[in-house]
């Protein structure tokens, strides 16, 4: 081989050297390229995962937290009648009476409040009152015209002010939770109106067919009759209804009632009866589911006087007395007044009859028949 062929298979292997070594470079610039470069998105990604997406344009899954789930209230139900307790988790009440029947204004539920748990911490507590439904009966009106709310602590009486025709919602919370809610619902009851009449039957002792509460009304005194007719006038049926009219404003009806008639002898007739002998029986009242005359009469302190069958024996020397202590009496003063106790549901009510004896009708009975002789010869 000359020179000159060992020269140029020298420069060949020269150039091979260098492609070999050029190819090296750029691969070895290219991993290092997509090194950096995968580094810039990861780091990248863990800055979109710090942060709250705006959009989800990808149209990729995002994690909802669901909102808790309300707390269904609780209906416990009451004694009360016209109250019913709906308590949350959080917020309970309870509700006293400080009697039977809650129907005015001297009386009130008192609602206890009770946040849970029992360490909580709750500022103080709020009571609010609103109509459950803002139409009808409510439209126009405010609501602390018809109930009172008076708040001490956590107890909060309740009472009403008027009669109402719309149920009112009593809420309670507190100050430093106001999530933690519980509520009542207050209905008014049907109660008796302030006016009542008792209906009359018997014509022979009364005067009148209707007699309203409050005024004073007449009687008259014992006839003169046979046993079996003071039976028949006196003693054979109830004489007297009372006529249970009620308020129309209310938001729960009254349905079951019950009357009681009670007779009380006033203390200056009584003592009248006391001065003339007839008394046997302590100054008091009788209480009667039903009422007679004879009843009536038999409750003024001279015991049994007129008789109830036609077996029982009347004295009528002591119904001359009797009538006379009326002449003696007068026909001005109350004599004896007859009280009905109402009682619904709802209510209970007192109505008061006031009644005098007309002393201008007093007739004598028969006490005895004797003639002038002895003895005749015919």
């Amino acid at each position: 081989m000359n020179e000159f062929d060992q020269h140029k298979k020298s420069d060949s292997i020269k150039w091979i050297i260098t492609f070999v070594a050029i190819i090296l470079l750029v691969a070895s610039v290219v991993a290092l390229g997509t090194q950096v470069f995968c580094n810039d998105v990861n780091a990248n990604n863990v800055e979109i995962k710090n942060q709250k997406p705006e959009s989800n344009t990808e149209n990729e899954p995002i994690d909802i937290v669901e909102p808790a789930e309300p707390i269904e209230p609780i209906e416990e139900t009451r004694d009360t009648g016209t109250l019913k307790i709906m308590n949350g988790e959080f917020m309970k009440l309870a509700a006293k009476a400080p009697a039977a029947y809650a129907y005015n204004n001297s009386n009130s539920f008192e609602l206890i409040a009770t946040a849970y748990p029992s360490d909580a911490v709750t500022g103080s507590f709020i009571w609010t009152a609103e109509w459950v439904n803002e139409t009808g009966f409510a439209v126009g009106k405010d609501v602390y015209d018809y109930i009172k709310l008076e708040v001490i602590d956590n107890s909060c009486f309740v009472s009403a002010l008027q009669a109402f025709a719309g149920q009112i919602e009593i809420s309670v919370t507190t100050e430093k939770n106001p999530n933690a809610v519980a509520y009542c619902i207050a209905d008014y009851g049907q109660k008796y109106s302030s006016e009542q009449t008792i209906n009359a039957k018997n014509n022979i002792f009364f005067f009148n067919d209707s007699m309203t509460n409050g005024n004073v009304s007449y009687v008259k005194p014992i006839k003169s009759a046979s046993t079996e007719e003071y039976v028949e006038m006196y003693a054979s049926e109830t004489i007297l209804t009372f006529s249970g009219l009620k308020e129309d404003v209310y938001t729960l009806k009254a349905k079951n009632e019950e009357y009681s008639y009670t007779v009380t002898v006033s203390e200056d007739f009584y003592n009248i009866l006391l001065e003339a002998g007839l008394t046997v029986d302590e100054y008091q009242e009788y209480t009667f589911d039903s009422l007679t005359v004879a009843d009536i009469i038999n409750s003024l302190g001279m015991g049994n006087i007129m008789p109830k069958t036609a077996s029982d024996e009347i004295d009528y020397a002591l119904l001359n007395a009797f009538n006379q202590a009326i002449a003696d009496f007068g026909d001005t003063d109350i004599a004896f007044t007859i009280t009905v106790n109402a009682i619904s549901e709802y209510d209970e009510a007192y109505f008061v009859y006031h009644f005098c004896f007309d002393a201008g009708l007093i007739e004598s009975a028969v006490e005895y028949v004797e003639i002038n002789i002895g003895n005749i010869i015919l």
